[in-house]
């Protein structure tokens, strides 16, 4: 993993870049299981302007590129958390989920709770999230999971 990542809030301007990593993602997971053309219109870019009013957005940037995105809501529950497809594998997405992991903790948070597509599931076990249960928008695979902060 390269050395130079942002973390940052989501700035007006972003919301192109995060609508195409959010997609980008969605249709290679979950394109097979279900249609997805009505859920993913609520992640075009006007879609996320309004998730901005309604959650914490950060992204993560490379040399000043936004290849990353996480959000927080309700202080503790970690939601769209997508890394562009090309620079998975490398850390980035550990890296995006301890810096928002900091940003509960800043504000006191004991414990981070996520739903996780049945791609990432493996993915957060490794950084000690705990199945508690099965949740499903639009994948039944989809796992409700914890961890303490």
């Amino acid at each position: 993993m390269k050395h130079n990542l942002v973390f940052r809030p989501f700035e007006k301007g972003d919301e192109e870049i995060v609508s195409e990593i959010i997609t980008e993602n969605l249709v290679k997971d979950y394109s097979e299981y279900v249609d997805l053309q009505e859920y993913i219109k609520q992640y075009r870019p006007d879609g996320i302007l309004k998730l901005a009013t309604q959650q914490k957005i950060f992204v993560i940037e490379d040399e000043n590129e936004v290849i990353g995105t996480g959000s927080i809501l309700d202080k503790n529950e970690l939601k769209t958390i997508y890394i562009r497809r090309d620079k998975q594998k490398i850390g980035v997405g550990r890296w995006l989920v301890e810096n928002l992991e900091g940003e509960m903790k800043k504000n006191g948070e004991l414990k981070a709770k996520l739903y996780a597509a049945r791609s990432a599931g493996n993915f957060y076990e490794k950084l000690s999230y705990v199945a508690t249960g099965k949740f499903s928008t639009i994948d039944p695979e989809e796992k409700e999971m914890e961890k303490a902060l």
